[in-house]
Formats: C-alpha cells, sequence, structure tokens
C-alpha cells in the first residue's frame, strides 16, 4: 500500500527511473541514493561521425596505461538509424552502450550541492579519476541541475569502477552535511498528550524541582511529541522522491513483524535521560519498550540506511534503534532569552520516574522535515506512510 503526500490525498507514481545496482561493489546501510536516467538515443545522417583512425576504429580519445579492460564485444542490435531507449538489460552493470558512438556510459543523479566533492580543489579530484580510471566525468555547471555522466570508449567496467569511486566520495560529503529530516511515529495522540500536559505542568508549578527544569522553553511542544525512527539527510526533490519510496518498501516489507489484523499498541512509561548524569542532563525521555515494534523500526532503519538517507554519523547509529519519546530538550531553549545547556533532572526521576503517559496507537510512519513546523505546532510531513492491517 503507497502512502500520501500531505495535503494532496494523491499516491506517488512509480518513478521513471530505477536506483543504480553497484556490481560488485556494496556499501553496508548506506549506499548513495543514486538512480541511472534513462536516456533517448537518436541518431541522424546529419550526426557528426565519430572520428575514425586506420582501421575504422573509433579514436582512443584516453590514455590506456592506468587501466586495461578484458576484451569486451561490442553488444548487439544498438547500432541502426533509429530512436531507442537505451535501458541496458544486457549490459555489464547497467552500464549503457551507444553503438554509433561506440561509447559505454552511465548517466545518474547527485544532488548539486555535493557536486564539489567530486570535483575536488582546482577539479583534482575529478582528474584524479579520469586519469585513473581511463573515461570520462562530465559534472553539470554550477548553479545548473542535470546527471552526472560517466564515459569511457574502451570498456564497460571503467565507466562502472568510476561510478563506485564516485559514490564513496558522495558518501563521505553527505555525512558531513546537516541533517534535514527525520523519520518518526507520531505521538501526538490526545491521551498521551494530555498526560504528558499532566507531567509538564506539575514540574513548570513545584518548587520541589530545580530551577532549570522549571524552564518552560525546553518542554516539548505536546504536537511534536513522536518516536524517533531515523535521522536523514536528503538533499532535493528527486532525492525526496526517493526517500517516499524506500520508506514505503521498507513499511511494507517490515509489516510482517507485526500483529495480524491490529494496530499495535505501544506503552509508553517511565522515564530517563540521555546520557548517564541526571544533574546535568540535555534530554529527557518517556520509555517506550515493545519487542515487536523494536523489530519493526530496526528493520526500517536498515532500510532507510541502506537507501543512503540514514547517513551514520558515529558508531552508535549502527546499533538498534532506542525507543523513545523525548518530552524534554536543552537545544528547544536554544535563542531565547532562558537558554540553558543543561539541567538537574534528579528530582523529577525521583517523582515522576514512573509516569504513564498511556498507550500509542502505532498506525503510521512519518517522514518529518526538521525546522519546519505545522500552523498547529507540529513538525511539518513531508510523506506519511499509513501502516497497513495484514
Amino acid at each position: 500500500m503507497a502512502g500520501r503526500r500531505p495535503g494532496t490525498g494523491e499516491y506517488p507514481l512509480d518513478p521513471e527511473t530505477e536506483p543504480v545496482r553497484f556490481g560488485g561493489f556494496e556499501i553496508p546501510y548506506r549506499a548513495a541514493p543514486y538512480f541511472t536516467v534513462k536516456k533517448t538515443v537518436e541518431y541522424s545522417e546529419e550526426e557528426d561521425a565519430p572520428r575514425q583512425k586506420k582501421g575504422g576504429d573509433t579514436e582512443d580519445l584516453y590514455n590506456d596505461d592506468y587501466f586495461e579492460c578484458e576484451g569486451e564485444p561490442e553488444p548487439r542490435g544498438l547500432g541502426t538509424d533509429e530512436q531507442h531507449e537505451v535501458e541496458g538489460p544486457a549490459l555489464k552493470d547497467d552500464v549503457e552502450y551507444d553503438a554509433k558512438k561506440k561509447i559505454w556510459f552511465k548517466l545518474f543523479h547527485v544532488p548539486s550541492m555535493l557536486h564539489g566533492a567530486i570535483i575536488g580543489p582546482g577539479g583534482s579530484t575529478l582528474k584524479a579519476i579520469q586519469t585513473e580510471l581511463d573515461c570520462k566525468v562530465t559534472v553539470p555547471r554550477r548553479g545548473t541541475e542535470g546527471p552526472i555522466e560517466v564515459v569511457s570508449y574502451k570498456c564497460s567496467s571503467g565507466v562502472q569502477r568510476a561510478v563506485e569511486r564516485i559514490e564513496l566520495l558522495v558518501i563521505d560529503s553527505r555525512a558531513r552535511k546537516p541533517y534535514t529530516h527525520f523519520v518518526s511515529i507520531p505521538a501526538n495522540q490526545e491521551k498521551i498528550m494530555k498526560k504528558y500536559k499532566e507531567l509538564r505542568d506539575k514540574v513548570l508549578s513545584s518548587d520541589h524541582f530545580s530551577e532549570d527544569c522549571r524552564n518552560r522553553e525546553i518542554w516539548c511542544k505536546p504536537n511534536k511529541l513522536h518516536l524517533t525512527v531515523a535521522m536523514l539527510c536528503v538533499l532535493d526533490k528527486q532525492e525526496e522522491r526517493l526517500a517516499e519510496e524506500a520508506l514505503d518498501k521498507a513499511v511494507d516489507e517490515g509489516r510482517e513483524r507485526l500483529p495480524k489484523g491490529k494496530h499495535l499498541k505501544v506503552r509508553i512509561r517511565g522515564l530517563d535521560i540521555m546520557g548517564d548524569d541526571p544533574y546535568n542532563t540535555a534530554v529527557l525521555y518517556g520509555k517506550a519498550r515493545c519487542d515487536k515494534l523494536q523489530a519493526f523500526v530496526d528493520g526500517l532503519a536498515i532500510s532507510m540506511r541502506k537507501a543512503g538517507f540514514a547517513v551514520q554519523k558515529k558508531l552508535s547509529d549502527q546499533g538498534p534503534v532506542k525507543l523513545h519519546m523525548t518530552i524534554a530538550n536543552v537545544r528547544h531553549s536554544e535563542g531565547t532569552r532562558r537558554h540553558i545547556h543543561a539541567f538537574d533532572a534528579t528530582g523529577i526521576l525521583k517523582e515522576c520516574g514512573l509516569h504513564d503517559f498511556g498507550e500509542l496507537t502505532f498506525d503510521k510512519v512519518v517522514i518529518n522535515v526538521l525546522g519546519k513546523e505545522t500552523p498547529g505546532g507540529g513538525y511539518a510531513v513531508l510523506y506519511e506512510k499509513t501502516v497497513p492491517l495484514a
């Protein structure tokens, strides 16, 4: 069952592109979310013929000292003066072949803000790839959109290896970018928000608790309550669509881990902190424990990492998802007159440590947009996927 874009009521169409498969080269959990671009090749008699050298072969435009290709026969059936939509089903590693120009090539998408990682200082990285792998790499000019193109006059292997090299560069560059979105399970359900407000108001109105934790700015807005599944780095509209498709697929595949014929109920009960010093707390959260949900979200997080969007910035990102509902975070006070860096949570943990927020009905997964809010004060939603009943 496909999800929908908020406010449209429309289900996404199948994309016109497919994810690139990197044959023989797999990046665990976070392969870059590239996709090939179907290219329509048109031939005409007026088209300039490729430069020829003696013997009738296309001129070798690149030095072959650095990279040798095993002999590859030219693919058959692509050399007529007709229009072809080249998809390369019979070509090695999905690299496409233009029989008229006698070139192997691949086109794929990389967000423009990551192009610099491919080019390198003064073009040094791009030159190294082209020289070492004996191919031509074309990157769109600054300020323009378009696919990356890799071309070889020798073999498909050179193209594929260049694409793999570019993938590594892009993965590294993406990991340095700030998060833009996150996958969550909304917890802003009426009963849970009511129980949350009871706890928050009790702390804010009582001098039994430290002054810092009575700072209203650090407490979450009720409409923003959620269980975090994965932090994402999604850099343009095309990647947004790919992230939606990845979430669709992951939810449908993970449905078998959930109860049959009904939505899972998850109790959120008890308080804990991020870190191990309650006297200097940055994040206070409600604990959610459910083996079935844990298995589901772990699979979901792995799928988003494999799709290339849930970037691993630290070693702990590789472990199981920590099921939690943040209720207070000092970051919420940034930019306010009452900004603090930590608060003393010992009183809250002692007096309210077993607070029961009630049961969460797990019926959807959402991709939220960081830094944007709805008119009601919740996180803006890029995409919402309903969890289907089996």
